[in-house]
């Protein structure tokens, strides 16, 4: 792995899975957070993308597969009706598809920009809790990220994650959403 960090920002940015590369199931969504991982993200978020830090995002996950990221409920991220703000929903999901992006990018080693060429989310209903944020489309990024290395061109693709709250130790869909990812 790459321990660069993302294109001139000075801070070692590796992203690594957690030790059994699996997904994150109820118990450990409730309990485990990766703390390096979510120090690097408050880290590069101070100094590139202030907005991301705001929100006081915690990395559960990011690895090949996919990443896991929890927004939570706090005076910085509830609407008027005390429920999580849609921009912050929005936050969430760029970091978990953004993060598998720049885990496959730094993979490669080579020097390629990440952006968002356009968004779609569907709400399903009000988030009264901690929100948790998770994409796993991570070969479907790994290929495009390999096929902008191979013919160093843009290469755009959709990528689609969804947001649930816990509910009772049960996921509860809250939103889906597609981004369409592009790297050069």
């Amino acid at each position: 792995m790459n321990p660069r960090a993302g294109h001139g920002s000075g801070i070692a940015w590796q992203v690594t899975g957690n030790r059994t590369g699996k997904t994150c199931s109820s118990k450990q969504c409730k309990g485990g957070l990766n703390f390096w991982q979510t120090l690097k993200l408050r880290l590069f978020s101070i100094i590139k993308i202030p907005m991301l830090g705001y929100v006081r995002p915690v990395v559960k996950r990011v690895d090949d597969a996919g990443a896991h990221v929890v927004i939570p409920l706090s005076y910085r991220t509830k609407n008027h009706v005390a429920s999580m703000y849609f921009g912050a929903l929005s936050v969430g999901a760029d970091l978990c598809i953004g993060l598998v992006g720049i885990y496959h990018i730094n993979q490669t080693q080579k020097k390629l920009n990440l952006v968002f060429k356009d968004f779609k989310i569907n709400f399903f209903k009000k988030a009264y809790q901690d929100v948790h944020f998770v994409c796993e489309e991570g070969d479907k990024v790994k290929k495009l990220v390999d096929k902008s290395v191979k013919t160093a061109k843009r290469q755009n693709g959709r990528i689609h994650g969804h947001a649930f709250v816990l509910k009772n130790a049960a996921k509860d869909i809250v939103a889906e959403f597609d981004l369409t990812l592009s790297i050069k």
